[in-house]
């Protein structure tokens, strides 16, 4: 039994008491639960992973914090602020894969303060900040820091507002547009803090802007046995075993830090990646992470189209929001293994030299708009290596290279297309999606594990039957949860109409006409599978009664697209039940 591991954070509290935390998965079955007395806000669950993901490549997990103290205190902020669980049960969503062993959930509970507070904030931040002359739009230039006794909301005013931005939650002042020394060189603005009981204070604050000036040189130390954790600033970033620092202006200025030979994490706010920047690890395989970020101003297509190489980072890890890239270019990356994203993109993306760069896991399974578009023509280059590609939750294009592929649309209508040579197992998700399949003498896997409804169902072309390539048929895969009058891993028989009215038993798939599937009833009570040979439909009928079957996929062996399709099906060699 492999384990699994969801390691839980609660955001915005240090401390959690009288709770209970508990992880499901999607048939609602308890797989962890964790007595939450007098904990910090970090935790987590072990499990089967098998028994999580039912048979699938990814699965969403569900997890419940109960109130176990009726009105007592069940959260505690960083100032003393203590909370009552707003129901006593709320649920959050955690996606895992089958790829990992572990992964990662954030949970954001929602309380009731229940201390009064009649106080207004005290600010503890400076009066005063200095920008540096030039500095790119979106750059952080102030950070407002309260204290109070209940959560505190940040907003600006003052006679230069309109020049900044701030972040509500944090306090955060970034810079709307470059600073020029030379037509201003000041600027003031007011901070105004408000508590979750509607007091507020507010602090003046004097922003000058200095000459960009080189900073003192610092003399690099020895790499270390943890690796180096490097943030890119907007100027142009140099980084190598041997070299670290920025160019400002005509000059090279050096710092301290260097890409090692262990794992390296580098982080890139919006806006830093760019510009010419060069990382250049000379290791290899030694779990370096990029962790990007990008926006609609500073967004994915400029950060890794505008970089001049990235060489030997392992991993990249985007977070995206309203991002507005149209391309996103790997063409100055080498040695990259996997790239995940996560966040919002306005429009579906093409990815362009995703293979060049040496990556072969691709997870977008945490975009939920825009999409993504990865096809074979602006790849990069041809492989027969082993390709993973998983979608967003919106409408994606996939397409499987030369070797054998794991193709998950997720959510959307997807346009997913199979390897040309080898076997590939293509899961389309929610959404109706089209499946186009390539490799006639390999074995193709085409997953409708929990479909049960036609808008999610998969319509299928170039399917091969067993009667027709024995060895080499294609399977539909099943789940015996969902289908179940199916046996996991049991013998499937293929059945027509008469038979199945007759028998009236279990893991039988019923091939036959559509008229005369129309009139069966199996009377099991069960969900139960067919084929209409003569339009191609594969049918669910959720209690055998096929009077009432929906449409949950179309299979298409032919290539003339006017006449019915020839289909050879046999349902002992192509049906598959997990």
């Amino acid at each position: 039994m492999p384990q699994f591991q969801l390691k839980s954070r609660v955001k915005g509290f240090k401390k959690l008491t009288g709770m209970t935390a508990q992880v499901f998965n999607e048939d609602g079955d308890l797989l962890d639960s964790v007595n939450l007395g007098d904990s910090k806000n970090k935790f987590k669950f072990d499990f089967d992973k098998d028994e999580a993901l039912q048979g699938q490549n990814s699965a969403d997990l569900t997890i419940k914090l109960t109130d176990t103290n009726g009105d007592s205190i069940n959260l505690e902020k960083r100032n003393g602020a203590e909370y009552d669980l707003d129901s006593d049960e709320q649920s959050f969503t955690a996606s895992i894969s089958d790829r990992k062993k572990r992964g990662r959930a954030k949970l954001r509970p929602t309380g009731s303060l229940e201390n009064n507070d009649s106080d207004a904030p005290v600010f503890t931040s400076a009066a005063t900040s200095s920008v540096v002359d030039d500095v790119a739009p979106g750059t952080i230039v102030y950070d407002a820091e309260a204290t109070d006794a209940s959560p505190l909301s940040f907003s600006l005013a003052g006679s230069d507002a309109s020049s900044f931005s701030i972040n509500a939650q944090s306090g955060e002042v970034a810079i709307n547009t470059s600073p020029d020394l030379a037509t201003k060189a000041s600027y003031a603005f007011d901070v105004v803090a408000t508590d979750a009981a509607g007091n507020s204070s507010t602090q003046a604050v004097a922003l000058s802007v200095t000459a960009n000036e080189p900073p003192v040189v610092i003399d690099p130390p020895e790499a270390n046995d943890t690796g180096s954790t490097i943030t890119l600033s907007a100027q142009q970033d140099v980084y190598s075993s041997t070299v670290g620092g920025q160019v400002i202006g005509a000059e090279f200025v050096e710092n301290a830090d260097r890409l090692t030979a262990l794992a390296d994490i580098v982080n890139a706010p919006a806006g830093s990646l760019g510009a010419a920047d060069d990382l250049t690890d000379t290791s290899s395989g030694d779990g370096d992470q990029l962790n990007l970020s990008s926006n609609a101003v500073n967004n994915l297509e400029n950060a890794i189209g505008n970089v001049n190489r990235v060489v030997g980072i392992e991993s990249l890890d985007v977070t995206v929001t309203n991002d507005n890239s149209v391309n996103a270019d790997f063409g100055a990356f080498q040695g990259l293994e996997a790239v995940s994203a996560s966040g919002s993109f306005t429009q579906q993306v093409i990815q362009r030299n995703y293979l060049l760069s040496g990556a072969r896991n691709f997870d977008f399974s945490g975009v939920t708009t825009g999409g993504v578009n990865f096809t074979n023509t602006n790849a990069g280059v041809n492989t027969n290596d082993a390709l993973t590609l998983t979608g967003s939750g919106a409408a994606d294009v996939l397409q499987a290279n030369n070797g054998a592929a794991q193709l998950n649309g997720r959510g959307g209508i997807d346009t997913i297309q199979g390897s040309a040579v080898v076997g590939s197992t293509v899961t389309g998700g929610s959404g109706r999606d089209v499946i186009t399949l390539q490799a006639a003498n390999s074995v193709d896997v085409v997953s409708l594990v929990t479909i049960t409804a036609t808008n999610n169902g998969d319509d299928i072309t170039n399917f091969v039957g067993a009667d027709a390539n024995a060895n080499a048929a294609d399977l539909l895969r099943f789940d015996a949860s969902t289908f179940n009058t199916y046996s996991a891993g049991n013998d499937v028989d293929e059945v027509n109409a008469a038979t199945a009215n007759a028998n009236q038993s279990s893991n039988l798939f019923i091939v036959d006409t559509a008229a005369a599937i129309a009139g069966v009833n199996t009377l099991t009570g069960q969900g139960t599978l067919a084929l209409a040979e003569d339009t191609g439909v594969i049918l669910y009928a959720s209690n055998g009664d096929f009077a009432n079957a929906v449409d949950i996929g179309t299979i298409d062996n032919d290539d003339d697209a006017n006449t019915a399709p020839v289909l050879d099906f046999v349902a002992r060699t192509n049906v598959d039940i997990v």
